[in-house]
């Protein structure tokens, strides 16, 4: 296999063993044949519990192992010869054996300003794993601290990770490039909101002016969390004399984004957004009905300077792509955007791994209206709540519950806006635009037809314009009047533009009908 050299910047207990689980689950990277963990027996007291915290790491990964034990610096090269047609991993413990070399020899040079020199024995058995690392044919990890890290060639490093102080610092003096970066992101979409809102537009069949929106949104969310990028203080914490106990957050590492279709710009930007701020890296599945947008942003992001890799999209159906994202070992948190159905699924695979998820599920939103209300005011509040996006939103006001001395007025006002609203092409800005698929489509008209199947009257309807194509999936706002609390239309999300209205003879919370 090509030669592949990872250096961990660090090396205490704790950077050998988070690696000891890397390679429990990094198959992609690391061959599935033992692993061969070299340091030095002379000095390092915490031989013996780190070599039980890797075997344990690794005997649960199913991951062969073998231990070199050397006796002196010196023999680090004769270790790694002896490995030549070794075809897994040897880990290189180099921070032992430089630190023994320099505090146990007889003079201790410690210079001023804190800058230690590698001694001349610690460079050349660097000298020697560089040489070695062509003939090796597995994989070799090479674990040092930050002072040794100018010795080793960048051009010979395939991958790093930087633990504990080193991994601290680098991670702090990288938000303020994260701030800087995030508002250069910003700024690209902002300059480029005419083309995401005429692919949102297109993709998902909202109302150009809405789908505007949504492009100014994705911009505004990364321009907030760019300023919150170098903000996410830890915490110090009282205890006793002579202690420091303080908290630090630190970026999950992977993150994983299941974006839905009927907001793709705004949700992308609300959780990938706070994920790149906070120094995670992204992994998005956009809905295979809406993509276009992302797709773009993710190009216009890595124009303006996102490194590469840090944002990565992934097309896919949701039970292949979704799946597969949810369920993968790599992925350290889940953030998902869509049906409670779904949302279970995907909670389901999370928990395989133990992974956090964050979840943004459906709704059924009632809108509640007090005989005292100003009805001038909330008349357009009540229409556009179901209306916006033709009512494809987790937060549509689908529910209109109207105490009774208003409800007949009430009614008479939403009837007569709802007879002027127009359902077209979503390039023509109207009211509403269609649906996004066909079986969206026919879940709507199983509601309609459901509800009439119960007498449940329609008070008032939209109407589609001649210039909408009879091949598109349009469905026209309809306000149903007197719906029962138990019927479908007011228990369950229709994701649709199907408002249900009904009274309640007092302002008493009780008696205002509700959902169970």
């Amino acid at each position: 296999m090509p030669r592949q050299l990872t250096l961990v910047i660090g090396g205490a207990r704790s950077g050998k063993s988070h690696f000891a689980e890397q390679l429990a689950t990094d198959h992609a990277a690391l061959t599935r044949g033992p692993v061969t963990y070299i340091a030095t027996a002379r000095h390092d007291v915490d031989s013996t519990d780190e070599e039980m915290e890797l075997r344990i790491a690794l005997h649960r990964a199913r991951r062969p192992a073998d231990w070199t034990l050397v006796e002196e610096p010196v023999h680090l090269a004769d270790a790694l010869y002896g490995h030549a047609r070794h075809d897994g991993c040897i880990l290189v413990d180099c921070v032992t054996l430089w630190l023994n070399n320099l505090i146990f020899s007889e003079s201790r040079d410690y210079p001023e300003h804190g800058v230690i020199t590698p001694p001349p024995a610690f460079t050349e058995e660097i000298d020697a794993l560089m040489t070695a690392l062509p003939m090796l044919p597995g994989h070799v990890i090479l674990v040092t601290n930050e002072i040794g890290f100018g010795v080793v060639p960048m051009g010979a490093i395939t991958r790093f990770y930087v633990d504990e102080l080193g991994r601290l610092n680098q991670k702090l003096a990288a938000a303020a490039d994260r701030v800087r970066l995030l508002n250069r992101v910003a700024l690209t979409l902002i300059e480029h909101e005419d083309e995401l809102a005429a692919l949102e537009a297109r993709d998902t069949g909202k109302p150009l002016r809405q789908a505007r929106a949504d492009a100014r949104a994705v911009a505004r969310y990364f321009e907030f969390y760019a300023g919150a990028a170098d903000k996410l203080h830890g915490q110090t914490i009282p205890y006793q004399a002579g202690y420091t106990v303080l908290t630090v957050r630190e970026p999950h590492g992977v993150t994983g984004h299941i974006i839905p279709w009927n907001y793709p710009l705004q949700i992308f930007g609300r959780s990938v957004g706070a994920a790149l701020a906070a120094g995670n890296a992204c992994v998005v599945k956009p809905a295979e009905d809406a993509c276009l947008s992302l797709l773009r942003v993710a190009e216009l992001a890595a124009e303006a300077g996102l490194p590469e890799g840090a944002l990565n999209i992934v097309t896919g159906y949701g039970h292949e792509a979704g799946a597969a994202l949810a369920r993968h070992p790599g992925i350290n948190h889940i953030s998902f955007t869509g049906s409670p159905e779904t949302g279970k699924l995907v909670s389901q695979l999370a928990a395989e791994n133990h992974v956090p998820v964050t979840l943004e599920l459906g709704g059924k939103s009632p809108q509640i209206v007090f005989a005292d209300a100003d009805l001038d005011a909330l008349l357009p509040v009540v229409v556009n709540g179901i209306v916006q996006n033709a009512g494809q939103t987790c937060s549509a006001g689908s529910r209109l519950l109207v105490e009774r001395p208003v409800y007949e007025e009430l009614l008479d006002r939403v009837a007569s806006v709802f007879e002027s609203l127009r359902v077209g092409p979503s390039e023509l800005d109207l009211e509403c635009g269609p649906l996004i698929s066909r079986k969206q489509q026919q879940r709507v008209w199983d509601f309609v037809s459901d509800a009439q199947h119960a007498g449940i009257s329609v008070m008032a309807q939209g109407q589609i314009v001649a210039e909408a194509p009879e091949s598109g999936y349009y469905q026209v706002p309809m306000l149903f009047r007197d719906v029962p609390a138990t019927h479908r239309l007011a228990q369950e999300e229709v994701f649709g533009p199907l408002l249900a209205a009904s009274s309640s003879p007092r302002r008493c919370g009780r008696s205002m009908p509700t959902a169970t």
